[in-house]
């Protein structure tokens, strides 16, 4: 996956305010999440990049205002939990770990409901931490 340093910062800010508090493999599987969406041919409407897929609207609840968005947005680059999050990043895009989702694009907290709940209605998740996913095409 080709990324910018600035694909590398979105993610990063994106991974912390959706997985932090999450097992390490939890953070690992929202990250695939954004490479997966990044990743889908032809481009879906998600974003043709790294960036464009974390900051598309209403799709990360952690860019979407209050404590997480100030969190995230305030997130200090030379901080430790920046820095954490930034080399699990950096190995989910260079390819170093598996992807424990199997190429999921949608997640959300098990047990909470989402516009596109009848989608998945019928598919069973993959669990991990709080978070189920679920590999589903654009638009689904």
């Amino acid at each position: 996956t080709q990324y910018s340093p600035v694909d590398l910062d979105a993610a990063t800010r994106t991974v912390d305010g959706e997985a932090r508090g999450e097992p390490r493999l939890g953070q690992q599987a929202v990250a695939w999440v954004i490479r997966n969406r990044a990743d889908w041919s032809p481009p879906a409407w998600w974003g043709k990049t790294i960036y464009g897929v974390c900051h598309q609207p209403w799709q990360f609840s952690a860019w979407n205002g209050g404590p997480d968005t100030i969190h995230l947005t305030a997130l200090d680059g030379a901080s430790a939990e920046y820095v954490a999050i930034q080399n699990l990043v950096k190995s989910v895009f260079d390819g170093d770990v598996d992807d424990p989702t199997n190429g999921a694009t949608m997640y959300k907290v098990t047990n909470s409901t989402a516009s596109w709940d009848s989608a998945v209605a019928d598919i069973e998740p993959i669990i991990i931490g709080r978070h189920s996913f679920w590999k589903l095409p654009p638009n689904a």
